[in-house]
């Protein structure tokens, strides 16, 4: 199976870190970035180039 790829966007901290530790436990997902601006979230969207 392909990997999916995620990115978290998030205005809290605490729920970024927590939605970070599902992520590394589930063996499909692949954490591409996390953030709490949605400005910086395109800018890795747009580097990343898996939209």
């Amino acid at each position: 199976m392909k990997n999916l790829k995620c990115l978290i966007v998030d205005d809290e901290i605490p729920a970024i870190r927590l939605l970070e530790s599902y992520v590394k436990k589930v063996s499909f997902l692949e954490l591409v970035g996390s953030t709490s601006n949605p400005i910086d979230a395109i800018g890795i969207i747009e580097k990343n180039r898996w939209i």
